[in-house]
């Protein structure tokens, strides 16, 4: 973190022209206007405050990023000062943007800033993992008792996904059964843990369990190209983490063909591993955010990410330009749409979150922008006739459902766009 910060500094320093630059710039400026202004005589006369002006613009600008004003000539009573201050101001972000586009060290500021966030994240999330749970230990530990579950030693730890570990010689000597010790550990602690399992270590026991997923998805993707391109501008996956984490997703390059299919192609490997090794959204899209408006192309991209907590039930869009969602909820149907720019226009991430819980059955549905891009209808009268067809048509399985509305988008007009479908029926855990 203090490398990055240290970094960043140097790069605003790198970014900036240099002093001499600017003031060799401001005298060819002032050379300019002056070759025919009636007052050249009387200003050759005062050349040490010229001098003095252009140092101060210089000065001023590499101090504050700023361009000159008129006030910086005006008391040298100059007759061209409105000409003159303009074309420096359009010299100076010339000179800016010649430096910004010279200089990438905001790129290491940037990654040695994610890779800062990355290891306190990690080592946070280590330090709440095994985290002693008092009060749930102290309860289990009486719930045992009275259960006639004789143990020497009782911990409950972890604050999300949980786990149980007993030891003691008069462990495996218990009358419960094993289904007995789950149904009790998920009575006193909360959610659903697996059966028990056992070592053996000398006359030494133990007995594990650990919290199991209450959730599970059923998932089916299905995408088009936009008719005439041989290459789908459009790119979906899903990934598990190991902390019971579901995500979801689909990438739209904008545009459509080859170079919109490389950089939405280019976001589903990154979104993929940074999420499957369990590193925060909000890292992920920052660092793809980076890489995407630094590629040597000006193609920019949607992301929309779905997050499921298969252990708590809850989950939440994030939205970085992407079109409306949808969620079916015993046939009733909710849009989530948000107003947000796709990752790589800006320099920071562009993003809504839309958080919810999650009930059996419940189907959620995403699309790109092409299942509502029709030269025949409005985006409007298109998003009402899906949420029509998932009305009808939600209690398919998943594979059923994306295909066919897939097909419903091809068939009911003019697709000017690719199209991607994703569709995910959530069921309680077997």
């Amino acid at each position: 973190s203090s490398l990055s910060s240290m970094i960043k500094n140097m790069s605003e320093v790198f970014r900036t022209p240099d002093k001499q630059s600017l003031s060799d710039m401001c005298r060819d400026v002032f050379a300019k206007y002056c070759a025919d202004c009636p007052r050249a005589n009387e200003c050759k006369k005062a050349k040490e405050r010229e001098e003095d002006i252009v140092d101060s613009i210089a000065a001023r600008i590499m101090k504050s990023g700023r361009s000159a004003k008129k006030t910086d000539v005006l008391r040298f009573g100059c007759l061209k000062k409105d000409d003159i201050v303009k074309e420096i101001n359009e010299r100076t972000a010339k000179l800016i943007r010649e430096s910004a586009n010279r200089d990438k060290t905001h790129i290491f500021a940037f990654d040695y800033s994610a890779a800062a966030k990355i290891i306190a994240d990690t080592v946070a999330k280590s330090e709440t993992a095994y985290a002693v749970d008092k009060a749930a230990t102290g309860s289990l530990f009486a719930a045992f008792e009275n259960s006639g579950i004789i143990c020497e030693n009782l911990v409950v730890c972890g604050e999300r996904k949980k786990y149980i570990i007993a030891t003691g010689r008069e462990i495996l000597r218990s009358g419960a059964s094993a289904q007995e010790i789950r149904t009790l550990c998920s009575a006193v602690c909360g959610g659903s843990f697996t059966l028990p399992t056992y070592s053996l270590d000398g006359t030494n026991a133990s007995m594990t369990l650990e919290r199991t997923r209450a959730f599970e998805v059923e998932y089916a993707g299905r995408q088009s190209a936009k008719k005439g391109e041989k290459v789908c501008g459009d790119a979906f996956g899903v990934t598990e983490s190991r902390e019971d984490f579901f995500y979801g997703f689909i990438c739209d390059g904008m545009g459509s063909g080859p170079l919109a299919g490389a950089t939405a192609g280019l976001c589903k490997p990154f979104l993929t591993q940074m999420l499957s090794f369990g590193n925060k959204k909000s890292t992920t899209l920052e660092m793809l955010n980076m890489f995407i408006s630094n590629k040597n192309t000006e193609c920019f991209s949607t992301v929309d990410l779905l997050e499921i907590d298969l252990l708590e039930g809850k989950a939440c869009f994030v939205k970085s330009g992407a079109s409306a969602s949808y969620i079916v909820r015993r046939g009733d149907v909710f849009k989530i749409a948000s107003g947000t720019v796709p990752l790589g226009i800006l320099s920071e991430v562009n993003a809504e979150i839309t958080e919810f819980s999650l009930c059996e059955g419940d189907v959620i549905v995403m699309c790109s922008d092409g299942a509502c891009t029709d030269t025949e209808m409005g985006e409007e009268e298109c998003e009402m006739r899906l949420a029509e067809f998932l009305e009808h048509e939600w209690h398919l399985d998943a594979c059923k459902l994306a295909e066919k509305l897939l097909s419903e988008v091809n068939y009911r007009g003019k697709r000017a766009d690719d199209v991607s479908i994703c569709v995910y029926k959530i069921k309680k855990a077997k």
